[in-house]
């Protein structure tokens, strides 16, 4: 092993464990309070609406949540991004395929034919009755910066623009500072805000058990005229 490498992952290590000794429980506990919402969903799905087919993406979804603050407990920023894409990803994925049993077994068999997000979009559009006049509504009454923070990762991950593409220098440089980090937890909790709308808007009719804290949350963004828009 060449000197310059042994210096690199030994500064590379000590840097870690420093900002996770420092940060790391902060970022985790951060992480988890804006992702609670989600994980309230994840529950409540896994308990009402399983099939039988698919229910992995569900455990997908969570442990990408896990990654993510494991990774910002490092410092380590790009892996997260792409572990918040990615939930975005198998719950629309879980969406679709928890109802087509016979083209997720042919992914399975094959790794050919996953649906992008944009097709998956476009099928709650058109099979969840009130699905569209539902997003319309809490789009006007977002909290979140972004319309879409999936386009906001994808471009992250795609590096569509100099400032999203890495530099060049020691492996330490992977560990980014915490202000950056704390950054990521601003979009986990766009990430939620913007699964929680798709969500609920296509099982607003079962407003009756679906966790009262998600129920409240939403509604307590319409006004009285949206609500009643927005259940009947």
């Amino acid at each position: 092993m060449p000197s310059s490498y042994k210096y690199q992952t030994e500064l590379l290590r000590e840097r870690g464990a420093k900002h996770s000794e420092a940060y790391g429980a902060t970022l985790c506990t951060k992480l988890e309070e804006a992702a609670q919402p989600l994980l309230e969903w994840l529950a409540y799905l896994r308990g009402s609406h399983l099939t039988g087919t698919a229910d992995v993406l569900l455990e997908g979804v969570q442990a990408a949540v896990l990654e993510t603050a494991g990774c910002l407990s490092l410092g380590i920023v790009r892996p997260a991004l792409f572990s918040l894409r990615a939930q975005v990803d198998m719950l629309l994925a879980w969406l679709y395929y928890k109802d087509h049993p016979i083209e997720w077994e042919y992914i399975q068999d094959t790794g050919e034919g996953f649906k992008l997000k944009g097709a998956l979009i476009e099928y709650l559009s058109s099979y969840f009755p009130k699905y569209k006049q539902r997003i319309v509504i809490l789009k006007r009454v977002k909290k979140r910066k972004e319309d879409d923070p999936y386009r906001l990762l994808s471009a992250h991950i795609h590096c569509q623009s100099s400032s999203c593409i890495p530099s060049i220098g020691n492996l330490d440089i992977l560990i980014r500072p915490f202000e950056e980090c704390l950054e990521c937890v601003d979009i986990q909790r766009e990430v939620v805000e913007y699964l929680n709308d798709i969500l609920i808007s296509c099982y607003a009719e079962r407003w009756a058990a679906i966790p009262k804290a998600i129920v409240r949350a939403t509604t307590g963004r319409l006004t009285t005229a949206q609500k009643k828009e927005f259940y009947k």
